[in-house]
Formats: structure tokens, C-alpha cells, sequence
């Protein structure tokens, strides 16, 4: 159970760093004045959060169960 808590723990950073860059992305097509970029980055960041916070979750409770 803990390795997969790690595992998840990992995927979940990793869905963070891509969430990350695609505000990033998002940040620089409103400086280009491209709204339609900007949606979609933003979209895809948003998508990437949620999934990085569901991984964690998934670790947290993972970790929590296995200690017992």
C-alpha cells in the first residue's frame, strides 16, 4: 500500500508541475493579447489541478489506511 501511495504522491506532483505550466502559458497569451489561447490553457490548467489534488488525496488517505 505504501507504494502506491508514493506512486500516486509523484503522479500528483507531476499533474502540479503541468498545471503550472500551462497558467504559465495561459499568462503569456494574455500578454499577447490572444483570449482564445488564454482559455484554452487555462482550461487544461485547471484539468491538471484537479488531478494533481485528486492524487494527493489518493495518497493521503493511502498512507493514513496503511499506517494502521
Amino acid at each position: 500500500m505504501r507504494l502506491v501511495s508514493d506512486i500516486s504522491f509523484f503522479v500528483g506532483f507531476g499533474a502540479l508541475f503541468v498545471s503550472i505550466v500551462f497558467f504559465d502559458l495561459g499568462t503569456r497569451a494574455i500578454k499577447r493579447k490572444q483570449e482564445q489561447k488564454k482559455r484554452f490553457y487555462d482550461k487544461k490548467g485547471k484539468k491538471f489541478l484537479l488531478l494533481s489534488l485528486i492524487f494527493f488525496a489518493v495518497s493521503i488517505t493511502l498512507a493514513l489506511v496503511g499506517r494502521g
